[in-house]
């Protein structure tokens, strides 16, 4: 009998496939895990495209998930003037495109969580809510012609609420408040309200209260002393657990071999910039 072969997966007509991702983190030399992700398998491309643009949902989908056919580059391109979301930017671009993003259970994508503040991190953020602005402004414009993806208006207005909520005290912000509004406006926001929406209804009305009585400022005082008295949240990486499962155990031991591996080049690297070193001198 001639070998077997395994077949190509068959997948349908313009289908953007996206593969499972999960969280990681080394913790006393050991790995610990969050819950491996992927999206649904069959759902409205305006799911997909409300799950992108909502600032509090799970995100199921990155770029790097993502099996990417490379005629849909002859479409569309990465934004480099967004540098931020600009992944979330790509996707939405695609199904704007015709592609239909599909989950499976294929592959695995690592994120690693650190359990120290990144050297990328900053106090001072004003730079990534610039950003933020523009991506919000650019997908409020996007989404004004289809008249299917009216459904993403409730989600649209809260990113464009949050993103006038946190420029509204920074003076590099003002520039874009006047953009903000009017689209906010465009897509039936009225009046000022807090985001996230808190669930308890008296609280809403609170905060919907002072901001549309106090404006901005009054409300950032009173998102300042909710803050304050607020009881400090779980860490993320307090919640990621130990292997349990044996699909647990074999991730964990796909990213030990990863970092074992990296470690051997991060040193061959010091060993040759060691060795260029000396034979300058």
């Amino acid at each position: 009998m001639p070998p077997r072969t395994k077949r190509a997966p068959c997948w349908p007509p313009n289908s953007l496939i996206a593969g499972r991702s999960r969280d990681f983190a080394i913790v006393d030399e050991e790995v610990v895990l969050g819950p491996a992700v992927w999206a649904a398998a069959e759902r409205s491309d305006t799911e997909t495209l409300t799950q992108f643009l909502d600032p509090n949902s799970l995100r199921t989908i990155t770029h790097t998930t993502i099996l990417w056919p490379r005629r849909l580059f002859d479409k569309v391109a990465w934004d480099e003037t967004l540098s931020f979301y600009e992944d979330f930017d790509l996707c939405g671009q695609a199904i704007l495109a015709g592609l239909h993003v599909r989950g499976r259970e294929v592959g695995m994508y690592y994120i690693r969580m650190h359990t120290a503040p990144r050297l990328s991190s900053a106090k001072d953020d004003t730079a990534q809510l610039l950003w933020s602005a523009r991506f919000w402004l650019k997908w409020a414009t996007l989404l004004r012609s289809p008249p299917r993806h009216q459904a993403c208006a409730g989600v649209l207005r809260d990113g464009l609420m949050d993103c006038l909520i946190r420029l509204s005290n920074l003076p590099a912000g003002q520039a874009h408040m006047g953009q903000l509004k009017a689209a906010f406006r465009h897509w039936g926001g009225r009046g000022l309200y807090v985001t996230p929406r808190p669930r308890n209804l008296l609280k809403r009305a609170v905060g919907d209260a002072v901001a549309n009585i106090g404006g901005f400022p009054a409300l950032h005082l009173l998102l300042d002393m909710v803050d304050s008295l607020r009881s400090r949240e779980r860490p993320y990486l307090d919640t990621l657990q130990t292997p349990a499962t044996d699909a647990d155990q074999e991730d964990a031991r796909h990213i030990k071999t990863y970092e074992a591996e990296i470690g051997r080049q991060a040193e061959a690297g010091r060993n040759r910039a060691t060795m260029a070193s000396r034979a300058r001198r």
